[in-house]
């Protein structure tokens, strides 16, 4: 089994609190403070790994968001692209 983990988006839906070069995957979750993997993403990492092997899960984003996924999570499989997101066209 996989997990695959879409993590993108342009922060439109929960402005002010979400801008595009910070979207909701990095907003800290209510009641877990600023510590890292407090954040949607970071949370979500960790139920996933609890059940898939770091090995078979992969994280798919923007090409934009790449950077702080990589500086916030020890994940070899990340995948970016400038296309990924709602409007991703073959």
């Amino acid at each position: 089994m996989y997990a695959v983990i879409l993590a993108g988006g342009s922060g439109t839906r929960l402005w002010p609190l979400s801008r595009e070069q910070y979207p909701k995957q990095f907003l800290p979750l209510p009641g877990t403070g600023e510590s890292e993997g407090a954040s949607l993403i970071g949370a979500t990492v960790d139920r996933v790994l609890a059940a898939v092997p770091e090995d078979k899960t992969l994280i798919v984003t923007h090409v934009d968001q790449a950077g702080e996924i990589r500086r916030r999570l020890d994940l070899k499989n990340l995948y970016s692209g400038p296309g990924f997101g709602r409007s991703f066209r073959r």
